[in-house]
């Protein structure tokens, strides 16, 4: 058993090490979805940590694994909301029309053409 909990706090630290990181990346490049990593990744710390702080029978550690569908939902709704906002943010772009640029126009129109 001691093995085991040696193992669950390497992969605690593992995983608020991972948090800290997509946290830096977040706080350096304003991305929500470095947040929501941060935020899985923290979730399942907290998973791991709960696994190797309850003792008992393993039937009656289920609900600590909702913890871990909680990260991976985390998770997914960042990656839902990254492409939602690169969906959106290309909406907003003026479409690439075939023909002369704006600029193309307004060069043409000073030479005399």
């Amino acid at each position: 058993m001691a093995l085991m909990d040696l193992l669950r706090g390497a992969l605690v630290a593992c995983c608020v090490v991972a948090g800290v990181f997509f946290f830096r990346f977040w706080r350096t490049s304003g991305d929500r979805l470095f947040l929501f990593f941060a935020a899985g990744f923290w979730v399942f710390a907290l998973n791991w940590l709960g696994l190797s702080l309850l003792r008992g029978p393993p039937e009656s550690q289920h609900l600590i694994y909702l913890l871990r569908l909680l990260a991976f939902g985390l998770i997914l709704v960042g990656i839902y909301d990254k492409n939602r906002r690169e969906k959106r943010a290309a909406a907003e772009r003026p479409s690439r029309l075939p023909g002369p640029a704006p600029g193309d126009l307004a060069e043409s129109s000073r030479r005399g053409a």
